[in-house]
């Protein structure tokens, strides 16, 4: 149950299956030493969708490749932001390891 709520509406994803439109909604940079704050939640927030088998069914290759790098080379304030990252690598790893589909039976 999410906030009294025992149902995530279904969202359609059909004019923006790559996810490429609410990617570029976030500021980024290509340099291995910068990562945002808005980047990271929007991340996070296709790690949740997805785990909802919600979500885009692709992420760009290239823009996941360079969040990945970009991510590892973080360097956390706090241990809960570690653990946090280190989730989010895992789940990275397994996009790149599956061509970057989001595949809704491997959530």
């Amino acid at each position: 149950m999410f906030w009294g709520f025992n149902r995530v509406p279904q969202l359609d994803w059909s004019a923006d299956p790559k996810g490429e439109m609410i990617l570029n909604e976030v500021a980024h940079s290509e340099t291995t030493d910068a990562i945002g704050m808005y980047e990271v939640q929007l991340w996070l927030g296709l790690k949740a969708l997805h785990r909802l088998g919600q979500g885009p069914d692709t992420v760009p290759p290239t823009r996941g490749e360079s969040f990945l790098a970009r991510l590892g080379a973080a360097m956390p304030p706090t241990s809960e932001a570690e653990a946090i990252k280190n989730g989010l690598l895992g789940w990275l790893e397994q996009l790149r390891e599956a061509g970057w589909s989001l595949d809704r039976t491997a959530r």
